[in-house]
């Protein structure tokens, strides 16, 4: 628009990307929690697999978005920022708040295949003698791909071993029509798709002009951006008494960003590692908050007050160690 200063441009971008985002996300997650209740899904079931899928619209957005626009550096800034933010933010605040209980299951399991996950980057992203230029293939995604429909297989036979044995239960009421649902998922899934369009052109703009890199960017703006989805859905969540679902949401989540949204952007296009030596730094510090996580779970299955302090107290250190 003609007469606007590009900066201020920049800047409105920014503001209505995250604002689309966050509406998006809600929406998406309002209708995907819907579908689950109508199939009779247990909590722990959808924040795993239709909750997490949701949330984690914004990243597949973002991060295909910042690879088709040539920018690796935030790309995978953004995958390893959100799952930082997701475990050490987000359910640390969630368990400020709240008393965040998880299934015995999902810390025995889907938390563990979690940090596995996390674990997996390292190596794709190139060890330190692979080769000079580093970058996570074509092959490599494929692999993260298979993988994800692996563990989808897994978390779905075993909710449908454990309701084998049931009787089907009615819809509780006031949850909205199986036709408002899907719309509501689709309306999500576009208002995300331009979201991220909005915030990657603002956000790459502004870096650009107070000389920040696009590393930073992705680890902070856009991983903070793209994070509010699972931060709302879980604050509802825990508010609804559903904690188990906010568990499941995050952890998920930070599964389908690994597996799926790196998995499907290298496969579209290969992602370049630019700078090993700070990659690995921030793929460290993404595993460690993983870990600190199941190991306050560990034990009584609940995040209380205290435990969220040390969550986000160990996102704020791993922030301040990266830069």
């Amino acid at each position: 628009m003609e007469g606007i200063d590009p900066a201020l441009m920049e800047a409105i971008l920014v503001f209505f990307g995250l604002a689309m985002l966050l509406l998006g996300g809600s929406k998406l997650v309002d209708g995907a929690q819907a579908l689950g209740h109508r199939y009779g899904l247990s909590p722990v079931f959808i924040g795993l697999t239709i909750v997490s899928l949701g949330t984690s619209a914004p990243e597949l957005a973002t991060t295909l978005t910042a690879a088709f626009k040539g920018a690796p550096a935030m790309a995978l800034g953004n995958v390893v920022g959100s799952n930082l933010a997701n475990i050490g933010l987000v359910l640390g605040v969630v368990g400020i708040l709240h008393t965040v209980k998880a299934c015995d299951y999902t810390v025995d399991w889907d938390y563990k295949i979690m940090l596995g996950v996390l674990a997996l980057v390292w190596p794709l992203a190139g060890f330190p003698f692979d080769s000079e230029k580093k970058f996570i293939s074509q092959g490599e995604g494929l692999f993260l791909v298979v993988l994800l429909v692996a563990y989808l297989v897994f978390v779905i036979r075993r909710e449908q071993r454990s309701h084998e044995d049931e009787e089907p239960s009615e819809v509780p009421a006031g949850i909205i029509s199986g036709r408002m649902a899907i719309i509501w998922v689709v309306v999500g899934a576009a208002l995300l798709t331009l979201g991220s369009d909005w915030l990657i052109d603002g956000a790459a703009g502004l870096a650009r002009r107070v000389e920040i890199s696009e590393r930073v960017i992705g680890l902070t703006l856009l991983a903070l951006g793209t994070s509010l989805p699972e931060l709302v859905s879980s604050l509802i969540a825990a508010n609804r008494g559903e904690s188990e679902l906010v568990v499941g949401n995050l952890v998920g989540s930070n599964i389908f960003n690994v597996l799926a949204i790196l998995g499907l952007t290298s496969l579209v296009v290969p992602l370049e590692v630019a700078d090993w030596a700070v990659a690995q730094r921030d793929i460290i510090a993404m595993f460690a908050v993983g870990a600190v996580g199941l190991f306050l779970l560990i034990g009584d299955l609940k995040i209380k007050r205290l435990e969220g302090f040390v969550l986000v107290g160990s996102y704020i250190v791993a922030l301040v160690l990266l830069y």
